[in-house]
């Protein structure tokens, strides 16, 4: 698949991928970032790195655990702590769609970032929410070590902006957080089931 515009961000090239996956009908589909590093496991409470067979593994892990509209791995720097199944929590990077379950969902192309906490709040709020493997990882290079990709939206002021339209987007659910000289954001948990 080639993407019908180049230069318009992530946002855009997600939900593309999305209305392709459901014009040809697909039940299933995962999406992956372009910097996923490394695929793994979590054994013992060390994380293995393996292949990209996890991704099967997980989903049939986490198909155990009742239907959701979004798959997802946990990422490396967490897996060795985390829960080995989590449920309604960000699904980011390395997610799998199931489509029978995210009738309702849609990427919001005003936002340019944090387009994930937004499609995840979406599953969790008007969907079957999110499942997410502490067992299965990926890893990612670290932020804004590469050049390319989402690079001209990560500075200081975008961020900010970005940040906000999410939060008026979802208020009383997120807030701007300041976290190693960036803008995050900041999930207000309880708010959640």
């Amino acid at each position: 698949m080639v993407l019908p515009e180049n230069d318009q961000g992530i946002t855009f090239a997600r939900d593309w991928i999305l209305k392709m996956m459901r014009r040809m009908k697909y039940k299933q589909f995962w999406m992956l970032d372009d910097d996923i590093e490394c695929f793994g496991e979590v054994v013992d409470g060390k994380t293995v790195q393996t292949d990209a067979g996890v991704l099967l593994k997980a989903y049939n892990q986490l198909s155990k655990y009742g239907p959701a509209s979004l798959y997802c791995l946990e990422l490396r720097q967490f897996a060795w702590s985390a829960k080995e199944v989590d449920r309604d929590k960000i699904a980011m990077q390395c997610i799998m769609f199931d489509l029978e379950n995210c009738q309702a969902l849609d990427y919001d192309l005003r936002l340019k970032i944090r387009e994930d906490y937004d499609l995840s709040f979406q599953a969790i709020f008007k969907g079957k929410g999110t499942l997410r493997s502490g067992k299965y990882y990926y890893g990612i290079a670290d932020m804004k070590s590469q050049k390319g990709g989402m690079e001209q939206w990560y500075n200081q002021e975008t961020e900010m902006h970005e940040t906000w339209k999410l939060c008026r987007k979802w208020p009383k659910l997120v807030e701007p957080l300041q976290k190693d000289g960036r803008v995050d954001v900041k999930v207000n948990w309880s708010k959640i089931k």
